[in-house]
């Protein structure tokens, strides 16, 4: 037994607009998202620890950088910044799921490339980070 549900689903056809600004949609949201992560990590790179601040006379060199590892590798998990935009991202990720499913697949995945277009205008934008000719060219293209 074969099912054809998107035979009969309203979106085909003459509405395949809606799951291209769907798709869009979702792709801008997920690249937010990533932005929103990135900017976390790196205000939580440039902020010194409490234990970092303080000397500690009775503690060798070796544990407290084996302390400060395992500080640096989940301090992220209780920043609230970095679960906003883990949050956009996930959001952004459905959005463009539900539009595979309002339009059809070979005119919906090639629009995943735009992600990187908007990952690189925001980068700029909201990251400062620099764009070399080849990288405008090439996000261009």
């Amino acid at each position: 037994i074969t099912f054809n549900i998107m035979a009969s689903s309203p979106f085909t056809g003459k509405h395949w607009w809606i799951g291209v600004v769907v798709a869009l949609s979702g792709n801008l949201i997920e690249s937010v998202g990533w932005i929103t992560e990135k900017k976390s990590h790196l205000i939580l790179y440039d902020k010194p620890h409490k234990q970092d601040e303080q000397t500690q006379s009775d503690q060798d060199d070796d544990d407290h950088n084996i302390d400060s590892d395992k500080r640096s590798n989940i301090d992220y998990l209780c920043n609230k910044q970095w679960w906003c935009g883990f949050m956009t991202h996930i959001i952004g990720a459905l959005l463009f799921a539900i539009a595979l499913g309002l339009g059809d697949q070979a005119l919906l995945m090639p629009l995943q490339s735009v992600q990187l277009v908007f990952n690189t205008i925001l980068a700029w934008k909201f990251l400062n980070e620099t764009l070399n000719k080849p990288q405008i060219f090439g996000t261009i293209l």
